[in-house]
């Protein structure tokens, strides 16, 4: 649960662009940045996500769950 909502607020700031790419891999901000009407958007960002990246990173945050869950069930202690 913290890495879905507390880990974007880490990554929040424009400084450099690799904070800024990782704060866009999340899914909330991503969720953010699908939901969010661009004609009424007059704040210009530095390095905005586009809609193609948001699908990507609904793509692969369950295809990551999945592969964690598979590596952790086959290393369990029975």
């Amino acid at each position: 649960m913290g890495v879905l909502l507390l880990l974007p607020t880490l990554f929040r700031r424009e400084t450099y662009r690799w904070v800024k790419e990782i704060h866009n891999a999340m899914p909330l901000p991503a969720w953010q940045a699908l939901v969010q009407n661009s004609a009424r958007d007059y704040t210009v960002a530095r390095y905005p996500v586009t809609v193609t990246e948001t699908w990507v990173v609904f793509g692969a945050w369950p295809l990551v769950a999945a592969a964690v869950a598979v590596a952790v069930v086959h290393r369990r202690d029975v």
